[in-house]
C-alpha cells in the first residue's frame, strides 16, 4: 500500500475485537442449545442440552471437556498433582454400542 508503513494496520476491525459473525454464530449455538435442553423441549437449557450430549454422543462430550479443562495443574499448595494416567468409558447398559 501506498504511504503505509510495515506493519501498520489500515481499516478493518479493531486490534483484539471479536469477528461480528462469529460472536453470532456462538451466540446462535449457544441459544439452540438452551432451547432444545435434554429433551428437545428445553427442560435443563444448555446444562440439560450438555447433559444429553454426555448421555448419547461420549465423544464429543470428551473433546468438549477437553476444550474446558485446564492445560496445567497444580495442588492447592502449589505442589504436584496425581496425574491420572488413563480413562476408561465403560457402556452403561453393557451392550457394547455407544
Amino acid at each position: 500500500m501506498r504511504g503505509s508503513k510495515p506493519g501498520e494496520r489500515r481499516g478493518g476491525r479493531a486490534k483484539g475485537s471479536q469477528n461480528k459473525t462469529t460472536r453470532q454464530l456462538k451466540e446462535a449455538i449457544l441459544q439452540a442449545a438452551e432451547e432444545v435442553g435434554e429433551n428437545d423441549a428445553g427442560d435443563g437449557g444448555l446444562v440439560g442440552y450438555l447433559r444429553r450430549v454426555a448421555k448419547e454422543d461420549v465423544k464429543a462430550f470428551a473433546g468438549l471437556l477437553g476444550k474446558v479443562l485446564p492445560l496445567q495443574l497444580s495442588g492447592a499448595d502449589g505442589g504436584p498433582v496425581e496425574l491420572i494416567t488413563r480413562i476408561e468409558l465403560v457402556d452403561a447398559d453393557g451392550d457394547g454400542e455407544g
